[in-house]
């Protein structure tokens, strides 16, 4: 399978010039095939959502190359579209859900205005909020509310969606819903996924691979492959040996990185890691 987005040696340097400069990215290389879904995991402030705004070109990488289908890329490039965490000003709230929607597309001047209307719609649907097109995000749940978000990337139509922490504010119930409605809308539109979690659990349930991430600067110190089979059910997946097993290697090598980057802070040993 070939790759979509490629990785070469990304650096992101905070203040370069500024005694103070803060290393985010140290030299992340990596390949993502068409229609994986990855995600992205390590430990507390290791870079993670600074690698997905640098991936998409919204902050400047300072070193390495940003390839998407075997072209360098410098600018956001067509074929993405990013769903952030804070759905809450992401979303214009004077735009319905509808004018929300259509917003990406407003952009696209070779479509005409029932063009958009029917594309946003078809988004709409497929994110389960048919019927509230005419409603405000105010008066939305929080997890509709990030379902309009995601239905705005969709009508975009993406062959790349890169997702930092998209579900980390809602309950856990919304949480396990929109994991799966996910999951179904990137079966059926097989696009690219990147996503960034903090909940390893949940990045083993959705992934195909999960990247680990080491302690800031970012590199990647592990590359896990998820073997569970799909489709995937949020009881009979989770009750899984496999799935606990992944679960714990990648907890243990992220609880590493945090003992070992205290023990740099402080210049004590590390002592002993238990899984």
């Amino acid at each position: 399978m070939a790759a979509i987005l490629q990785a070469i040696g990304l650096q992101k340097v905070y203040n370069p010039e500024n005694p103070t400069r803060t290393v985010a990215l140290d030299g992340l290389s990596f390949c993502v095939d068409q229609g994986e879904f990855v995600s992205f995991v390590g430990p507390s402030g290791c870079g993670k959502t600074t690698l997905l705004m640098t991936l998409s070109c919204l902050t400047e990488p300072t070193g390495g190359k940003i390839l998407v289908k075997d072209r360098e890329v410098a600018a956001p490039p067509p074929e993405m579209a990013v769903v952030f965490q804070d759905y809450g000003r992401s979303l214009f709230p004077w735009r319905t859900v509808l004018r929300n929607v259509t917003f990406g597309l407003e952009s696209k001047k070779q479509l005409s205005t029932a063009d958009r209307t029917e594309i946003a719609m078809r988004a709409i649907r497929d994110v389960g909020l048919a019927g509230f097109e005419q409603h405000y995000p105010w008066q939305l749940s929080g997890g509709m509310q990030q379902r309009v978000a995601i239905a705005r990337a969709l009508a975009y139509e993406p062959d790349i969606l890169l997702m930092d922490e998209p579900f980390a504010s809602v309950d856990a119930q919304a949480r396990t819903e929109l994991e799966d409605l996910l999951l179904g809308i990137w079966e059926k539109f097989s696009q690219t996924i990147l996503f960034v979690t903090h909940d390893i659990e949940e990045a083993v349930y959705l992934s195909d691979r999960v990247f680990v991430l080491s302690a800031r600067p970012a590199s990647i110190i592990n590359a896990m492959s998820v073997d569970l089979g799909r489709p995937r059910d949020q009881l009979a997946t989770r009750e899984l040996p496999a799935f606990w097993k992944y679960r714990h290697e990648i907890y243990r090598i992220i609880r590493q990185e945090t003992i070992r980057q205290r023990a740099d802070a402080t210049g004590a040993p590390p002592g002993e890691v238990r899984p």
